[in-house]
């Protein structure tokens, strides 16, 4: 299991790059502002140092930028939880990671793919999505070096539902997966979601995982749902108290 899940935490890493980045004691260190905390906390790596000297190093790359210190502790390698508990590093963003198969999935052909986000894709991600910031996401996604393919559902010459997946690792990730709200429970994220699956499979790829939050009980629905039956780990947030 222990191999699987580093498989899995490798290839969400993967499918969210960030434009500053650097390793300290075997912490990846992720500064690419906006509000996406995966994309602005340290994450271990299996090398990671479980020293309190690493939390002092790395506060102060964050506060440089004017972001609060995050650190991301996954349950295969959280040996620095008790460390950030005692400095007063508070919890959020409990995340489960899941893992489903691809097996017999259906491309839908509501469902348009294509290779990079379109103006309009990203149009539609800040309708659906409060404090989303365009110039983060589009380096975010334009930086990944995978094999991706962007998924869009349009009604009447609007997008109203979307996601995109990466083929790395052998596994499809899925990310970003959005509905507007007028056009929710109506299976298009399931549609967006199957024909990933689908393009995947025919890329080589041997499973499928994503990472939702545990307090997101509509969107756990569906993916259970939608095969990702297994829970691989956990993981949360801890966050620096302000000064």
């Amino acid at each position: 299991m222990s191999e699987l899940a580093w498989r899995i935490e490798n290839a969400c890493i993967a499918a969210w790059p960030t434009r500053r980045e650097c390793l300290i004691d075997g912490w990846l260190v992720r500064r690419s502002g906006g509000p996406v905390r995966r994309s602005n906390s340290a994450n271990p790596t299996r090398d990671a140092s479980w020293s309190e000297g690493v939390i002092a190093r790395v506060e102060p790359l964050y506060r440089e930028l004017g972001l609060d210190p995050l650190f991301r502790t996954p349950e295969i390698a959280n040996g620095m939880d008790s460390a950030l508990a005692r400095r007063g590093y508070a919890i959020e963003g409990e995340t489960l990671t899941l893992l489903g198969a691809l097996e017999a999935a259906a491309a839908d052909p509501r469902v348009q793919l294509a290779a990079e986000p379109s103006a309009a894709w990203v149009d539609a991600k800040s309708r659906f999505t409060p404090n989303f910031v365009p110039p983060a996401f589009l380096e975010s996604v334009t930086a990944i070096g995978a094999p991706k393919r962007l998924a869009s559902i349009a009604v009447d010459g609007e997008i109203v539902a979307e996601a995109y997946g990466v083929l790395t690792h052998d596994l499809l990730v899925i990310e970003a997966v959005a509905t507007d709200p007028a056009h929710r429970q109506r299976g298009l994220a399931h549609a967006c979601i199957t024909t990933l699956m689908h393009w995947a499979e025919a890329a080589g790829a041997e499973a499928t995982c994503l990472q939702v939050e545990a307090t997101n009980a509509s969107a756990v629905a569906l993916y259970r749902k939608l095969g990702y039956g297994e829970t691989v780990y956990r993981y949360h947030y801890r966050r620096a108290p302000r000064p």
